[in-house]
């Protein structure tokens, strides 16, 4: 009977986590904007430093690119020297030494 009710909470953790999640994601992107800076974070200003890994190229209904997702290893300004992003979204495909703006927290 141990193991049905650990079934029983996982799916309730991992339904619970869908929820949020799809919460989150049905807010427009102000919203969510708006939320992580009363929770602390700020837009800054980073350096992209290394080479951009899994570069991935979003294009649009005409296969035009529109953007990149990519990994990337940035240099906050006032922040950590090197912190890793996964799912960067840049317009211009990002390149070292590339300056992105960022939503982040200390």
């Amino acid at each position: 009977m141990g193991e049905g009710r650990t079934a029983v909470v996982w799916l309730l953790v991992a339904f619970t986590s869908g929820a949020m999640f799809a919460c989150l994601m049905s807010m427009s992107t102000n919203d969510r904007v708006e939320r992580l800076r009363d929770a602390g974070a700020e837009v800054g200003t980073a350096r992209v430093v290394g080479k951009p890994l899994r570069i991935r190229t979003e294009l649009d209904d005409e296969d035009r690119a529109k953007g990149y997702a990519s990994r990337l290893a940035l240099a906050v300004d006032g922040g950590p020297e090197r912190l890793l992003v996964k799912g960067a979204y840049t317009y211009d495909k990002p390149r070292a030494g590339t300056r992105v703006e960022m939503l982040w927290a200390r």
